[in-house]
């Protein structure tokens, strides 16, 4: 197999935390160890004390900065990368994760190219803007091929997926029995589309405190019921030492699993209960509507444990070295 060159366009990438930049740096490290792919990530210069261009792990990082205003911030990251063309020129894939707007004038530019996107998720906004429904068509329809986090973005955007996953894990914890006081963590972004605010709710009526990990508007909030942490590189830890873990998104989600931890998630509105109830977890985690649900959750929680071990069984399965394979694959690499 010929080593391929691949440029990857990513909004944030390491150091920054999250999920798309964890997603990213995964893959990207096991294609580069693998010898795949000798990959260049091009992502913004979020912080001025980032390099513009580096190598770090064999990886090309080549950062840009721009002013976030609207519109005339979208024509300048377009001035930015016509300054990068050469990286486009020289790859043999490029591969967009969400930001497909970014590369839109070198697409029409390089239209021979193989260019693929992967969807990572949603805005947090429902009904989906029009603006945003309109660039995942293009995206979709000016791409090669796709892969959607979730089968479930195929319903909320009217596209189709080549690939569907959830993301993987490297967390192995074995099982342990749970504790009559339960040690409770969230781990997600602190905003109010992943259902936080039932949580918090839930936890003031039954007296529980949580520790937070994760960043958001509601940090004040959480900080009421328990303690903010924000953004950890490792939740390990976090998930060694907690009974039940409530999930922000998918790879949070597939993590507590593989920690053999109870876990749960919230669906308190249209595209949550589409990306949480009808997948192929559904049923080893537990699924909260409001904070009611939680409420009772919480009081009767010992009675959910069955599941547990299955959610272990399922998520050590999610390799991030299946997800890259499955990169490999949609390149015909």
């Amino acid at each position: 197999m010929s080593t391929i060159k691949l440029l990857f366009l990513t909004k944030f990438y390491s150091p920054h935390l999250g999920g798309v930049e964890k997603h990213v740096s995964q893959v990207s490290n096991l294609l580069t160890k693998s010898g795949n792919a000798k990959v260049t990530v091009l992502t913004e210069k979020y912080d001025n004390r980032l390099s513009s261009d580096e190598v770090s792990a064999g990886i090309r990082i080549a950062r840009f900065k721009y002013p976030h205003i609207r519109i005339i911030g979208l024509f300048l990251i377009w001035f930015e990368l016509l300054k990068k063309i050469k990286l486009v020129y020289e790859s043999d894939v490029i591969h967009v994760h969400d930001v497909f707007i970014w590369i839109l004038p070198l697409r029409v530019i390089f239209f021979w190219k193989k260019m693929y996107i992967t969807f990572h998720g949603w805005e947090g906004r429902y009904p989906i803007p029009l603006s945003s429904l309109l660039q995942k068509k293009l995206a979709y329809f000016l791409t090669d091929g796709n892969i959607c986090i979730g089968k479930y973005l195929e319903q909320l955007y009217g596209i189709k997926s080549t690939v569907v996953t959830y993301g993987s894990t490297e967390i192995n914890l074995s099982l342990r029995k749970l504790r009559k006081n339960p040690k409770i963590i969230y781990i997600g972004r602190l905003e109010s589309d992943t259902g936080l605010p039932l949580l918090i709710g839930a936890l003031r009526s039954t007296g529980y405190k949580a520790t937070f990990y994760g960043d958001g508007p509601l940090r004040a909030d959480c900080t009421s019921v328990g303690v903010v942490k924000g953004f950890v590189k490792d939740v390990s830890y976090a998930l060694e030492n907690c009974d039940i873990c409530f999930a922000g998104g998918y790879l949070s989600t597939i993590d507590s699993m593989a920690a053999s931890r109870l876990t749960a998630v919230i669906t308190h509105n249209f595209v949550r209960k589409i990306a949480f109830e009808h997948e192929a977890f559904s049923k080893l985690i537990t699924i909260c509507h409001s904070e009611r649900q939680i409420i009772n959750f919480l009081k009767h929680y010992s009675t959910e444990s069955f599941k547990i071990k299955l959610a272990h069984e399922w998520a050590i399965s999610q390799t991030w070295e299946k997800t890259t394979k499955l990169y490999l694959n949609l390149w015909n690499a």
